[in-house]
């Protein structure tokens, strides 16, 4: 239950921005992404995927600007890596995602805005 709490922490002495998978008894369950794209003059689509690789699909509008995505259970490293790369996100807002005992905050980075806001229910 207070599972969430226990951050997924790199060993000392590891460079910032170090991904860590959990440990089997800190996983909080299968994961599912949700992930809105908004553009100009288009509707929001939301779509709701199983895995992160299918999440990453292109958007299907022309005049897409803004993607939103929430992840509810576990993610890997390697599938955020890869999130990363496509995306050019910053490596510590992608441990972040990671490290889920902390306040809900508001990042800036060179071309994009992260937002973390952990929360359970």
């Amino acid at each position: 239950m207070l599972g969430y709490l226990l951050h997924r922490r790199a060993s000392p002495g590891a460079r910032p921005g170090q991904l860590v998978d959990p440990a089997p008894e800190h996983r909080i369950g299968s994961l599912t992404v949700y992930r809105t794209d908004f553009g100009g003059d288009s509707p929001a689509v939301e779509r709701r995927e199983d895995s992160v690789e299918d999440a990453l699909e292109p958007p299907a509008q022309a005049d897409h600007r803004l993607t939103w995505m929430h992840f509810e259970g576990d993610v890997s490293a390697a599938d955020l890596t890869r999130l990363g790369e496509l995306y050019t996100l910053h490596p510590l807002a992608l441990e972040d995602v990671l490290n889920t005992g902390q306040r809900p905050k508001l990042d800036g980075y060179r071309k994009t805005l992260f937002a973390s806001m952990p929360c359970r229910i």
